[in-house]
């Protein structure tokens, strides 16, 4: 029975196969359950194969989005996460995915945890996170916001980091038209080097990635989260990864 569940590679074998075991009253019970374990480990990976390529083709139509708004204490230009999912979700539903946004225990002290999880039609899906502190401060450190609002913007800023992060968005300036993207810059060259400093902390065990968070939490709330200081950062967390 071993070599016939080595041979088997189809996913409508398989069940035409449990199908005529299951009509013999003497069947082996142990090897109907390896042959329906086969079955399942053969649609889950035909899933994530389903989830690879859509991903692939979704990536290919899916254009640079404009950066049309401006934040006012930076003066850089960013894209809004209404503009964004306007741009975008038709076309990733196009494909079979959904989005869906939630919350978990983050590890560091009055941070939180924005969760996203990437479902396609066929069953596949990804979940990815950010760690973040409460947005209730502005450049100079001073609060500039309730509770109320701070958890609003923090949790917008969240979704707009794992949305570009998902699908690799490529956020231009105003005049994009649609030939070679331009660089990025200012609050989205910090959001994609996050995204970058984040990847990296994920392989540090917990006790030696929370004080590179903290740091990060500090430098937000002074107005030193620039593309220097987060370079500098990941040249520091590199060299702890050695």
């Amino acid at each position: 029975m071993s070599n016939e569940i080595a041979v088997i590679e189809d996913g409508k074998n398989v069940i035409a196969l449990i199908g005529k075991m299951a009509e013999n009253p003497d069947v082996d019970v142990e090897k109907m359950a390896k042959l329906v374990e086969l079955q399942e480990h053969i649609y889950d990976k035909q899933a994530e194969i389903a989830y690879s390529n859509a991903m692939q083709e979704l990536q290919q139509e899916i254009p640079a989005i404009k950066a049309l708004s401006i934040n006012p204490q930076t003066k850089s230009k960013y894209a809004k996460l209404d503009h964004i999912n306007s741009v975008i979700t038709p076309i990733y539903t196009k494909h079979g995915f959904s989005l869906s946004f939630g919350m978990a225990e983050c590890p560091i002290e009055n941070w939180f945890r924005t969760t996203c999880t990437i479902r396609h039609k066929l069953g596949h899906s990804v979940k990815e996170f950010i760690d973040l502190p409460l947005d209730d401060t502005g450049i100079k450190g001073s609060v500039n916001k309730t509770p109320v609002h701070a958890t609003g913007s923090s949790n917008s800023y969240a979704r707009r980091y794992l949305t570009v992060m998902v699908f690799n968005l490529t956020i231009g300036g105003e005049d994009l038209d649609g030939n070679a993207p331009k660089e990025m810059t200012g609050d989205e060259l910090i959001i994609s080097m996050q995204g970058e400093v984040n990847d990296l902390l994920r392989k540090l065990p917990e006790a030696r990635r929370v004080p590179y968070l903290q740091e990060m939490q500090v430098a937000e709330k002074e107005g030193h989260l620039s593309v220097d200081y987060l370079t500098t950062l990941k040249d520091s967390i590199n060299s702890d990864l050695k």
